[in-house]
């Protein structure tokens, strides 16, 4: 394709992609976009987006195809629909439970207000067997429900992104990873209701078990022994039920949770 910008190659999980465009101004939105995710020097797939095919609702498209993707590549691993922040020493609060429980919204209010970094806010990757997270530092997907709430954080891409904000961690993240090893230290699974008090619920380890295999993905087309790891999981972590109608008294009561664990 004549005029087409070379781009870096990215990693998502353990998919290597790289995207070409013809349009430069595109281009470097999508430098900025993906800045979270580590650049590598080659890639498996290329995606191509053209001068017909950049417009509202394609970059959200894009993001979707490259998630799938992730998703497949990282074979063997357990996967929770989660976000999750971390402490310097890697001490990781994951932020779990189904679209539309504000867990983005929760995830980045904490990297921006309590100096947590970024881990990602919608695929957790964690190793059965050590039960560490990977990193996933995609942009995070802030939906229409959440852009009142996160509304200084409207980026230079809403154009491209229709309905919902692409916003890349540099955006809100007030502390950077320090690279320490990732450990699940608390387990919260959100629900917000606009107008409702905060409440806070400990929950058992069965019920946390549960929970977080309810929000598990391809959990059907792994072994019986991941089962037994989200089991070490619930026990590792404590879990907690929050409901709130407040992000910001919200995040207060998890850093609070995540600086004592």
């Amino acid at each position: 394709m004549a005029g087409v910008c070379d781009l870096l190659a990215w990693e998502a999980l353990d998919y290597r992609f790289r995207v070409r465009t013809s349009d430069p101004s595109v281009g470097a939105s999508l430098r900025m976009l993906f800045s979270g995710l580590r650049a590598v020097e080659s890639a498996e797939a290329e995606l191509v987006l053209d001068d017909a095919q950049v417009g509202p609702n394609q970059l959200v498209a894009l993001m979707s195809e490259i998630n799938l993707a992730a998703i497949h590549s990282a074979v063997g691993e357990l996967l929770l629909h989660a976000g999750a922040v971390a402490r310097r020493d890697g001490a990781a609060a994951v932020i779990c439970g189904p679209s539309g429980s504000g867990k983005t919204t929760l995830t980045v209010s904490l990297s921006r207000e309590s100096a947590l970094s970024y881990v990602t806010d919608e695929v957790v990757c964690l190793s059965p067997e050590t039960l560490r997270l990977r990193c996933y530092r995609k942009p995070a997907s802030v939906k229409i429900g959440a852009q009142r709430i996160l509304g200084d954080l409207r980026p230079s891409t809403a154009r491209l992104s229709g309905g919902t904000w692409l916003v890349p961690p540099a955006d809100f993240e007030a502390a950077a990873p320090s690279g320490a090893p990732l450990a699940p230290c608390v387990l919260i699974f959100p629900t917000y209701v606009e107008g409702s008090d905060l409440s806070i619920e400990r929950l058992s380890e069965v019920e946390a078990a549960f929970l977080l295999g309810g929000n598990s993905s391809r959990l059907r087309e792994t072994r019986v022994p991941h089962l037994a790891s989200l089991a070490r999981l619930a026990r590792r972590a404590p879990a907690y039920r929050l409901t709130h109608g407040d992000v910001r008294s919200a995040t207060s009561v998890v850093a609070e949770l995540l600086e004592a664990a």
